[in-house]
């Protein structure tokens, strides 16, 4: 859109349907992360509802919720909130270098998994390996450009 500078064209959209636009882009964020966060295992869906749908075995899937990753969840939101309402805005007046609390947050929750092996004792899905280095520049599959 900027190369063709499409950009001036969302200035002739309305303010009402660039919200709602927004908003359900949230709430399908927001409804893709619940599993995680609930340590659970939903099925994916496609097509129209697949968000009611996912919402629902969301709700019917709340007694197997695995604590552990609830709490280390909380515990992630709580820490950042408190870093982006009150830490950051200190120290912003007294010092150059931003607060990395993205940065610990992702060192202290791999720190913690790594010594409590949460995979292990409390069965918290982790990401898995992470490869290494950029992948090799390939062509795109032509089969997609139709």
């Amino acid at each position: 859109m900027g190369f063709f500078r499409l950009g001036t064209l969302s200035a002739l959209l309305s303010e009402p349907l660039v919200n709602g636009f927004t908003t359900g882009a949230a709430v399908h964020v927001t409804v893709s992360q619940l599993k995680d966060v609930l340590g659970v295992q939903v099925p994916r869906y496609k097509g129209a509802f697949k968000i009611v749908f996912t919402v629902n075995d969301l709700f019917k899937s709340i007694p197997k919720t695995n604590i552990i990753a609830l709490t280390i969840c909380l515990c992630i939101m709580v820490f950042m909130t408190i870093c982006n309402e009150w830490i950051k805005p200190c120290l912003k007046k007294r010092c150059r270098l931003p607060f990395p609390g993205e940065l610990i947050s992702v060192i202290g929750g791999t720190l913690i998994s790594r010594l409590l092996d949460l995979h292990g004792n409390y069965a918290v899905t982790l990401v898995g390996d992470i490869p290494k280095g950029l992948p090799m520049p390939e062509l795109p599959r032509m089969d997609l450009v139709p």
